[in-house]
């Protein structure tokens, strides 16, 4: 599926449809945000887990990382300064339907994510995070090559 992104989409400094992962338990969530930012122009990779994303990280370069807080296993708290401590360029956008651990961590949250999202949310809300934390944390063009085709994407893992 191929679609233009929205001219209000700020300028990223990225020369390639900026790549997002999305890393989110509850299939229907997923699903919703994942063609939301498909059909906005965004190539994205999907994981409903948290085993193997250090993994997926290091083979699809995303430019924005969006993290549910609970996953199963590994929870997304404990995610987090792995992230940090291995794709410290790529901003994290926190969206957690867990009032409790959005307070309990917000200052870790603060420290290491672009921005946090409280589900639930608007879909315009949504792209307005995102396109925060895109505009946050660009990444040099140096350090991710553009892919090989350009347009939208979407890639279950």
């Amino acid at each position: 599926m191929s679609a233009a992104r929205r001219n209000d989409q700020p300028h990223t400094g990225i020369d390639h449809p900026p790549r997002v992962l999305v890393i989110e338990d509850e299939h229907d969530v997923c699903e919703l945000l994942a063609d939301t930012l498909s059909l906005e122009g965004y190539q994205v990779r999907t994981s409903e887990e948290a085993h193997g994303v250090l993994s997926l990280i290091r083979r699809s370069r995303p430019d924005l990382i969006i993290l549910d807080l609970c996953l199963p296993g590994v929870s997304g708290i404990q995610l987090l300064p792995l992230l940090a401590r291995d794709a410290p360029a790529v901003p994290v956008l926190i969206a957690s339907g867990s009032r409790d651990l959005l307070r309990e961590h917000a200052d870790d949250l603060r420290r290491l994510c672009a921005a946090v999202l409280e589900k639930p949310f608007s879909l315009d809300q949504f792209m307005s995070a995102v396109n925060k934390a895109l505009a946050s944390g660009q990444r040099r063009s140096s350090a991710s090559p553009p892919p090989s085709r350009r347009g939208s994407s979407r890639t279950r893992s």
